[in-house]
């Protein structure tokens, strides 16, 4: 009996130590998040001036409830809640700052979700703090940080929304041919993350694909845009001198 266990023990993979013990890696990412966030927390994106300032303001002259009595954002209403919250504090210190705050609140709930799913596929849940790493100091909107992910060969799942920043990556995953990572409810976006991170081969292989198809789909075809913008620009000159009305209309082909 006694060598059946040797022999059982024997077969068993052998687990790797970690070179750093938990509670050291703890204090390393909450120190290197601190320490990035702190370089990024003065720095004033372009969306900053473009959207959130407005929106931040728009809500602080109308008052949090009041202000959604007109429509003044197309984004996703939920974030733009968390803004009149966040504007209660208005005051406390310069609109900038509490909009980062909201982002860095968005980083940790997004690390609770990951963490979930982490543990939902049998890993360790902890490697989720590493999302605090991210600069989210400095906030990106929807449509650059979805194409800067796409170029870098990193897939995009998304689900479809009622709104605008709800549907940009499933128009950029259309426009690079991967559309098979859109989905149109939360349910099977849930399960085709859980498919995604039990299947390593199938990532790889979705993976594969963008990287092929980054330099040939229309998602970062410079070129083929410039020309399309130009056809457009061709047909409404061609409309207003025919002094027709304007009008939606399809951007013809001028290779």
């Amino acid at each position: 009996m006694s060598q059946l266990r040797i022999a059982q023990a024997a077969e068993r993979p052998a687990q790797a130590r970690p070179i750093l013990s938990w509670p050291v890696q703890l204090a390393a990412i909450v120190s290197l998040s601190i320490y990035l966030h702190s370089l990024l927390w003065w720095t004033e994106p372009r969306d900053m001036s473009l959207f959130q300032r407005p929106w931040f303001e728009h809500i602080v002259q109308y008052g949090s409830v009041g202000a959604f009595a007109h429509p003044f954002s197309n984004y996703t209403p939920a974030y733009l809640y968390l803004l009149a919250i966040a504007s209660l504090f208005h005051g406390t210190m310069a609109p900038m700052y509490l909009i980062k705050l909201l982002s860095v609140a968005g980083t940790a709930f997004a690390a609770v979700a990951v963490a979930d799913l982490i543990k939902a596929t049998g890993g360790n849940p902890r490697g989720a703090l590493l999302l605090f790493l991210l600069p989210s100091a400095v906030i990106n909107s929807a449509l650059l940080a979805q194409c800067d992910a796409l170029w870098a060969g990193l897939p995009v799942l998304t689900c479809t929304g009622n709104s605008f920043p709800g549907r940009v990556a499933a128009s950029l995953l259309q426009a690079i041919g991967i559309p098979e990572l859109v989905t149109s409810s939360l349910a099977g976006y849930e399960q085709l993350a859980l498919a995604l991170a039990q299947d390593p081969q199938r990532l790889a292989a979705i993976k594969a694909k963008l990287v092929a198809n980054r330099d040939s789909a229309p998602l970062f075809d410079t070129a083929r845009f410039t020309r399309g913008l130009e056809s457009a620009y061709i047909s409404m000159i061609e409309r207003q001198r025919a002094n027709l009305p304007p009008e939606n209309f399809a951007v013809p082909n001028r290779n």
